[in-house]
């Protein structure tokens, strides 16, 4: 009996092994999307307001550094010329961290606007298209990347000066930040101070 319960395992294994490999099914595929990271952030209305904030904050920036070289000039002395050169350097700091805020808010929308369309077309991932050599249109989702991140809402106001009163440096047409903020449609989560 013992023999008989040897002999028929050795027998089966060997075509359980062989049944086990003529397995015909095809492994799921994975779906891959591939996006136009640089067109999304050039022609995304988030996009285009984070660059149009950004100038009109470097003109006001431009006018207040003007302002200084003047006074710097007209009182020519050390102290005069040492603090024109911090005062420019903390313009230099205040648009750094302002224009920081814009990418960050930018790229949080991005990565959002990405996240719903991947959920919603049911991809596995996507990838931007200058890490893809080639590829077909029809994994081309950047349109409804777009759409995705129009349909949201991007706000961005001004950062007050580090180390200075906390008062926020006025926009262009004379009103605080907080009433003139450039919004968009596009969604960015809130960031922690």
């Amino acid at each position: 009996m013992r023999l008989k319960l040897i002999l028929c395992t050795a027998l089966l294994l060997p075509v359980l092994a062989v049944a086990g490999c003529n397995d015909k099914s095809e492994p799921a595929k994975p779906r891959i999307g591939v996006v136009d990271t640089t067109l999304i952030f050039k022609d995304s209305k988030a996009g285009k307001d984070g660059v149009a904030y950004l100038d009109a904050l470097g003109k006001d920036l431009q006018n207040e550094l003007a302002a200084m070289q003047e006074r710097a000039t007209k009182d020519n002395s050390d102290d005069a010329r040492t603090a024109f050169q911090q005062g420019f350097g903390e313009l230099q700091q205040r648009f750094n961290a302002e224009q920081q805020q814009v990418m960050n808010k930018v790229t949080a929308a991005y990565q959002k606007a990405v996240d719903s369309v991947r959920e919603k077309e049911g991809l596995d991932a996507v990838l931007g298209t200058e890490a893809v050599v080639s590829f077909d249109a029809k994994v081309d989702v950047t349109k409804q990347v777009l759409a995705a991140m129009d349909a949201g809402k991007v706000t961005f106001e001004r950062i007050a000066p580090e180390g200075g009163n906390g008062t926020l440096l006025p926009a262009r047409n004379g009103t605080m930040p907080s009433q003139n903020a450039t919004s968009t449609n596009a969604t960015a989560p809130e960031e922690s101070k």
